[in-house]
């Protein structure tokens, strides 16, 4: 149920600019069956369930003579929302179910609304009358009543409830609608987000206020491996291009090119309210050897390797070094620890679960190792 399909769930983000750098996003929010989140609740059937159904209701009855209440709890997924995002606006819409066969459905009486967000947590198939959630007056709206029988309620503005969400998520899980005053013959019948009419869906408009990020990264290079470090404003998705037909979604990866060369690195800084590019040129070559000597090394062979390699490091006061395996984009695809001992065997590297490549042994501390190149076929 709480799967995210595209038939189901419509989000549309529109992004405004301004021309102080802030942006403007409008989300628009319309969940179906697959991932919307409303149920009733009835007080004549304390016990009882009714979240798969293609209304609501706000009600305040009488069935065989016995007087009743119905309520309904409303949730949108919120997680799109940045966190310091401000709410500029929010419009609640709810739609008269117009479902055939129901007359007696119709709003009715003096059936002025309260809206309130609730502030635990409720299943859409377990709520019922006696475990209902509870909910907060802060922000509460109350909604005039309906302007005829089968009139629906478009735009009722929600902003303080949706920030409140968004400023205290943990405490927050929708909306309880309910009749203001809960005396007979008042009633509101909205549409549920199982209605088969997809306009006629809960739809909850926003509009925030955030700040687009600024790219920014610094470079740490070992000849051929550069450790980058992600220095973004704002940035909550990275994407690195190295040039050399590699990229990665981490935000401070590590990247090992197979040659020497001129690349154009590159990095995408993003959220929800846009992204910025910023680019380098990075010359990764190996130092010669007459113009370094490490004071300690590392031994990998055979090399190339096709099933078994080992490892073995010198000139070090150290008896063990962790170590790291990277592939050519970054990615780390193995580890361990790393013996000084004149015999090496206990230094073995198993690489036959290996794709064909070039990896990269870098150990920790790295010292004045350089790191090793290992080739598998």
């Amino acid at each position: 149920m709480r799967s995210i399909l595209v038939a189901n769930l419509l989000i549309i983000v529109f992004s405004l600019w301004i021309n102080n750098g802030k942006a403007q996003n409008i989300i628009v929010l319309q969940p179906g069956p697959e991932a919307g989140k409303d149920a009733r609740v009835w007080s004549l059937a304390p016990d009882s369930n009714f979240g798969a159904y293609e209304f609501t209701k706000a009600n305040a009855w009488t069935w065989g003579g016995t007087f009743g209440i119905e309520r309904t709890y409303l949730q949108f997924n919120l997680d799109i929302i940045p966190d310091s995002a401000i709410i500029i606006d929010a419009r609640l819409s709810l739609y008269y179910h117009n479902l055939p066969g129901n007359p007696e459905q119709t709003h009715s009486g003096d059936n002025s609304l309260l809206i309130q967000r609730v502030t635990s947590q409720w299943d859409e198939y377990g709520v019922n009358w006696n475990n209902q959630p509870s909910v907060t007056e802060n922000n509460m709206l109350v909604v005039p009543p309906s302007a005829g029988p089968q009139s629906d309620y478009l735009d009722l503005n929600v902003t303080g409830m949706i920030q409140d969400m968004v400023n205290d998520a943990e405490n927050s899980f929708g909306f309880l609608i309910k009749i203001l005053k809960e005396e007979l013959y008042r009633r509101v019948g909205l549409s549920s987000s199982d209605h088969p009419v997809s306009d006629k869906w809960p739809k909850l408009v926003i509009t925030l206020d955030c700040e687009p990020p600024t790219a920014g990264f610094e470079i740490f290079e070992d000849e051929l491996c550069f450790t980058l470090t992600d220095t973004s404003l704002n940035a909550t998705e990275w994407l690195w291009d190295f040039g050399d037909g590699y990229s990665s979604c981490l935000q401070n990866p590590v990247h090992c090119y197979a040659q020497e060369g001129v690349y154009y690195l590159c990095l995408i800084a993003s959220n929800e309210c846009g992204a910025d590019t910023l680019c380098e040129i990075v010359r990764p070559e190996l130092t010669s050897v007459n113009e370094y000597i490490a004071p300690e090394s590392l031994s990998v062979f055979p090399n190339p390797a096709h099933d078994k390699a080992y490892i073995r490091f010198h000139q070090s006061e150290a008896l063990r070094l962790n170590y790291e395996i990277l592939d050519i984009s970054g990615r780390r695809v193995a580890s361990g620890i790393l013996h000084r001992l004149p015999d090496y065997t206990e230094n073995s590297l198993d690489v036959s679960g290996f794709l064909p490549g070039i990896y990269f042994v870098l150990p920790d501390p790295a010292g004045g190792f350089r790191p090793a190149r290992l080739i598998v076929y």
